[in-house]
């Protein structure tokens, strides 16, 4: 589901009125988000915002194929629009943790993400993509061998993971408009590694 971000009274004053037309709309895509909404029903174990990033969720093997439906439903009425800009993959996801100040992409939390069956699936993929993270770097996944400079490689290689497959989903079904990437908003506009992935 999609809905428009600029409105008719605001298109006319940012982009212009042409015959009546509105032009130079935006809109969203929500594609992690509403995976992360529709987990519970998808897979039977439902996602506590609580307990871990939505980040996690991107390594369930459901996604890239949900997300990609979803991109086709989302541009399907704006991929031949010659007035229509492009696309936000999402809105305001949480990059930080409300109220504190550790990364929701965070390398010690992944290494120790519960693997038990009453958890969702996805932690169980997340915790080994963060395990071969360090292995691919030298060093043992455990805990006390994370520093801040292996953190912030982290916090880049799933950021960048997010807008790379997202942004590709979109591109599949409309080569002709704008990705415009995430709206950011508060503690992500700090992140260098947000804003390098993209």
């Amino acid at each position: 589901e999609t809905r428009n971000f600029v409105s008719e009274s605001d298109s006319k004053v940012m982009h212009g009125h042409t015959q009546g037309k509105r032009l130079g709309e935006v809109d969203f895509c929500f594609l992690l988000r509403t995976f992360q909404r529709e987990y519970g029903d998808l897979t039977g174990t439902p996602f506590n915002m609580a307990d871990a990033s939505h980040f996690a969720l991107m390594f369930d093997p459901d996604y890239l194929d949900y997300i990609d439906r979803l991109a086709a439903d989302a541009t399907a009425l704006y991929k031949d629009d010659k007035d229509f800009i492009g696309y936000y993959l999402d809105n305001e996801i949480r990059f930080r943790i409300q109220g504190d100040t550790t990364p929701a992409i965070n390398l010690k939390e992944w290494l120790v993400f519960p693997t038990d069956s009453s958890k969702p699936r996805a932690y169980r993929y997340a915790k080994k993509y963060a395990e071969k993270f360090m292995r691919d770097r030298g060093v043992r996944p455990l805990v006390e061998n994370v520093t801040t400079e292996l953190d912030d490689a982290f916090l880049l290689a799933v950021s960048e993971y997010y807008y790379k497959t997202a942004s590709e989903a979109v591109r599949r079904h409309d080569p002709n408009h704008l990705i415009l990437g995430t709206r950011l908003h508060g503690r992500p506009l700090t992140l260098p590694q947000v804003h390098e992935a993209c």
